[in-house]
């Protein structure tokens, strides 16, 4: 019997937190339950939590999902079937777990649904170690970490990155009497309006940032294109590679994630490359499956241009056919 382990209470967290959805409900839909014809194009939150729900409770998917399970590891267990021993605690329990709290169940088949949008990754800039003796004072923040509006109301931002949650962010909270700069690592939005705006990248080189009211925010002021960073601090100052300066309340990094699976022994996802990680490099063949492992695959861990759902799902559905014939899909190499 199939068994879902998510760490949160309820479906849907992550979406519950979020905005506006930037793909179309005809793009995101799972082709066997359509969105409802009468929603918006574009979904909030609180629509794409509530589809969710609804697929689950349709296909009753519920009597299956264990919520509140925190995986603590996923092992091999080196036995002739090649199965794999899961444990797991209620996130309920107590930070300093007692051993015996950890509760262990044996699989023959695992599928990694935990994605790669959870441990954030930051930029290096001069400045940012709060150690230092001319370190920033401002406020440093990770978009994933971000919850409500009000706590930037009325102060400048600096957010770094120009991916699609910056410019999300960044028109929502300019919308709250915010001041925001943009500076641009990389400069992928299409099309540019400002002479900092002009992507690197040719057309179809890297994933776009497409957006339509940010350009409404620019123009009125409120967002600002900048180069990039040169430093921060001390104090709240920012200093930019075309040397002006500002000073900022914080800086909002939106600089996207690691590719991090530390429920597992990294070698089997790195080949025992010690960099492969941070490089957000996974020896996978079609970023789905290890290799060695045909009885392990990774659902989320693919890059879509577009919408998510539809890709997820056809993994699902591979996977789904793979363990009714687990050690016979060829697998040609990683990424190959």
């Amino acid at each position: 019997m199939p068994i879902i382990n998510p760490a949160q209470e309820k479906s849907c967290g992550h979406w519950r937190r979020a905005q506006l959805i930037n793909v179309s409900k005809e793009s995101m839909s799972y082709s066997d339950f359509a969105i409802p014809i009468d929603w918006p194009t574009h979904l909030p939150h609180q629509k794409v939590a509530r589809y969710f729900d609804m697929y689950a409770e349709h296909f009753q998917l519920r009597e299956h999902i264990r919520f509140g399970a925190r995986v603590v590891d996923v092992r091999e267990l080196h036995d002739e079937n090649n199965r794999w021993v899961v444990r797991w605690h209620p996130v309920a329990s107590p930070a300093a777990l007692e051993e015996t709290e950890i509760k262990e169940e044996i699989f023959d088949y695992v599928m990694m649904c935990s994605g790669h949008h959870w441990k954030p990754r930051y930029p290096e800039f001069p400045g940012m170690d709060p150690s230092a003796p001319d370190t920033y004072t401002g406020d440093q923040i990770h978009s994933h970490f971000y919850r409500q509006t009000d706590v930037y109301r009325n102060k400048t931002v600096v957010v770094v990155g120009l991916g699609n949650s910056g410019v999300d962010l960044a028109v929502e909270l300019s919308l709250n009497q915010s001041e925001f700069i943009f500076s641009l690592l990389f400069k992928i939005l299409c099309p540019p309006t400002h002479e900092n705006m002009k992507p690197e990248a040719l057309p179809l080189g890297c994933h776009p940032t497409v957006s339509t009211l940010v350009y409404e925010r620019i123009s009125t002021g409120t967002i600002k294109p900048s180069k990039n960073i040169n430093k921060i601090g001390p104090g709240k100052k920012i200093l930019f590679e075309d040397g002006t300066e500002v000073e900022a309340d914080t800086v909002l990094c939106c600089t996207g994630y690691h590719i991090t699976l530390p429920v597992l022994d990294s070698d089997i996802v790195t080949d025992g490359k010690p960099d492969a990680q941070d490089n957000n490099e996974v020896w996978t063949w079609k970023s789905m499956v290890p290799p060695r492992h045909p009885n392990l695959v990774f659902i989320g861990l693919s890059q879509s241009l577009g919408a998510f759902m539809p890709l997820a799902e056809m993994q699902s559905r591979f996977s789904a056919d793979a363990r009714r014939q687990v050690g016979t899909v060829a697998i040609r190499g990683a990424n190959g």
